[in-house]
């Protein structure tokens, strides 16, 4: 292996890895993830009503979340399909993979089937579709 594959492969290891990160702290940039503290620092009196905000700041923060990442997931893997610098594509299309299934798990128990089903084989359709465009250049 030379010094230019190990470049790539940490290039693209760089991408697979920050790309969620960022998404995770630009979702908490307009929907902070609440701090159990709030909830411990109160009285026994109000912690039945502090446990009750956070509860549903934190749902609130995992639907942003999921959403975002569902989203950006999915653009990244069309983004990735049509980069020409063949490892940055491939490290898109992992990290949109990687989103994906990370912003599907976070809400995942509090969507519908309808969304599950519709969320998964939408995936494996754009998946599908990006193998065959790949298949079909590379035989050209």
């Amino acid at each position: 292996m030379n010094m230019q594959t190990i470049k790539e492969i940490v290039i693209m290891l760089g991408i697979i890895l920050l790309i969620p990160v960022a998404i995770r702290y630009g979702v908490e940039i307009y929907s902070p993830m609440p701090d159990y503290k709030y909830v411990l620092e109160k009285k026994e009196s109000e912690r039945g009503v502090a446990q009750k905000e956070y509860d549903e700041t934190l749902q609130n923060y995992q639907f942003n979340y999921s959403i975002a990442n569902l989203i950006i997931g999915l653009l990244l893997i069309i983004i990735g399909n049509c980069i020409h610098v063949g490892y940055v594509g491939i490290a898109l299309i992992a990290s949109g993979i990687f989103c994906m299934m990370s912003g599907s798990y976070t809400y995942w128990h509090k969507f519908g089937a309808i969304i599950k089903f519709s969320v998964i084989v939408s995936t494996i359709l754009i998946l599908i579709f990006i193998a065959y465009q790949l298949g079909r250049l590379t035989k050209k």
